[in-house]
Order: C-alpha cells, then sequence, then structure tokens
C-alpha cells in the first residue's frame, strides 16, 4: 500500500470491536453501483488470489480504492511476521462500506499471484 497519508484520520463512529471482519458477508446493494448509460451497473468482483504463496479465497476488488486491505487475522494466518509491517501514519481507514474506521498497524509489502498456469502473472 504506497503512500500513507500523513495526517491521521480520527473516528467519529461507535466502536465495532466484537465484529470479526473474517466473519462479515460481503454485501453489496444498489447504492453501492456505479451505472452506466448502456449495460446496466458495474457490478463488484470478489476474486481468489495467491498471497506470498497463501491462496486467500475472498478478495473485494474495489477499483475506486486507494488501499488494499488485509485484516490482521488473514495476516497471522499467513504466518507473516510483525516485524515485516512498515510504518504508516494513518491511525483509522475507513472499512470497505464506509460505515465504521479501523485502525492501521502499518503495511507490508507482498508478491500476488493472479491467474493460474500459464496465465499467471506475480506483482511483486
Amino acid at each position: 500500500m504506497e503512500g500513507c497519508s500523513k495526517k491521521p484520520r480520527t473516528s467519529n463512529s461507535d466502536d465495532d470491536s466484537d465484529i470479526k471482519p473474517e466473519n462479515m458477508p460481503i454485501k453489496v446493494s444498489n447504492k453501492n453501483y456505479k451505472f452506466r448509460k448502456t449495460n446496466g451497473p458495474i457490478l463488484p468482483m470478489v476474486i481468489k488470489l495467491q498471497i506470498n504463496n497463501f491462496s486467500v479465497l475472498r478478495v473485494l476488488v474495489s477499483t475506486g480504492s486507494a488501499a488494499n486491505i488485509l485484516y490482521w487475522s488473514t495476516f497471522m494466518k499467513m504466518r507473516l511476521s510483525e516485524s515485516m509491517l512498515k510504518q504508516c501514519e494513518d491511525a483509522f481507514l475507513k472499512d470497505v462500506i464506509g460505515n465504521s474506521v479501523v485502525p492501521v498497524k502499518g503495511y507490508v509489502d507482498l508478491d500476488t499471484t493472479f491467474g493460474k498456469g500459464g496465465d499467471a502473472k506475480m506483482i511483486k
């Protein structure tokens, strides 16, 4: 995640610390769609990726997002070291639907593979 901003954001919403992100369904409603003049809405895409040789099964692709969020529980399941994290000045990022904020522990650069076999492409 390149370019964390230098000024921290603050939260003005209620604390949702009892909600575990990995248990939350990915919900999309008409208010989330960007409509085109033809061919209907641009639908959200959920894909599977290989990240640092781990299969991550539910990745929500958001073309309008400036951040790629990896939940802490996923970070730990991937057996990544906290020492890999680089400092990020942002205190919070809004969640995918903008309802609450989540604390930022830092950012990490990971190899990500899209596709399979001869069509696979790795991004470092």
